[in-house]
This record gives structure tokens, sequence and C-alpha cells, in this order.
């Protein structure tokens, strides 16, 4: 089997998010790309990749951030910092930031959603490792500029 492209990829990618915003809804879109984080890297353990390790917010992120590097060769560039009830994410160089840019800046601008509510992608990875782990977490967006800085927290809830 031939590999896929990274182009076509990435215009699968978006078609299928922006059609899933308008089909059931942008608040429902960032619980599929939760989801999907989750089942990401149960996948990619399934499929002899490796999956994500750690007991704490921090360990978790590192062991994500090293893997993605290993499975995915587009520069990232993203760093994390504890915080009160988490991690920060800040993601300066993004596989995604194209993805993003365009269809959840197009979300925005249309009023359908406040750029807080939207997924940070790098971010639910994390998250949805967390979970994977047992570490219960959700994310929220507190700077959106694909390309630029998103920043997201991941803050831990009580089990």
């Amino acid at each position: 089997m031939e590999p896929v492209s990274q182009k076509m990829f990435d215009l699968w990618l978006e078609s299928t998010l922006r059609a899933y915003s308008y089909v059931v809804g942008v608040e429902q879109l960032k619980m599929l790309i939760s989801k999907s984080s989750e089942a990401f890297f149960m996948l990619s353990e399934a499929k002899g990749y490796g999956a994500p390790t750690g007991s704490t917010l921090p360990d978790v992120a590192k062991s994500t951030i090293e893997l993605l590097g290993k499975i995915d060769p587009r520069k990232t560039e993203w760093t994390v910092a504890k915080t009160a009830d988490g991690i920060g994410v800040t993601v300066n160089t993004c596989p995604f930031s194209s993805t993003c840019s365009e269809m959840f800046s197009e979300i925005i601008s249309s009023g359908r959603i406040d750029k807080s509510r939207c997924p940070c992608i790098m971010a639910e990875l994390v998250a949805g490792s967390a979970r994977n782990l047992g570490i219960k977490s959700r994310t929220t967006l507190h700077s959106f500029a694909p390309g630029q800085s998103c920043v997201s927290e991941i803050a831990q809830m009580e089990m």
C-alpha cells in the first residue's frame, strides 16, 4: 500500500472536522477532537508505535511530545510549564496550524463559537494521553494564534 501524501491527509482531516462542526455542532467538535486524541494513542500502541507514559501531567506531556516527534516528522515547537491546576501548553510551531487557522478562523468569524471554546489539537493530544493513563483532565484555550502561538491549559480534575 502506498503512503498517503501529507497534503491529502491534511485536506481530509480539515474537511472531516469542518463537516462535523456543521452537521453536529461546534461544541461537539471539541469533544470529537478530545475523544479522537484518546483513540489516537490507543491505536498507536496497538500498531506498535508506542504509547505515552507517566503518572503526572508534566510527565505525560513530555512523553507525548517525544512520541509525537517519532510518529510525525513535521516540525513542532512547544513548551510545557507547570501551573497551579495542571500544566500550560504553548505551541509555537504546529503541524496543524494551517488546519486550525483556516477552519477555526472561519468558525470564529461566522460567530458560531468564541475562540476560547476552540480545541487546540496538540493540547488535546496531551490531555487524551493523560486520560488514557487514568489522569482525568480537561483543556482550556487561552490564546488562539495558529502558526504564531497558541496557549492552552490542561487542568487535572479530581477522580
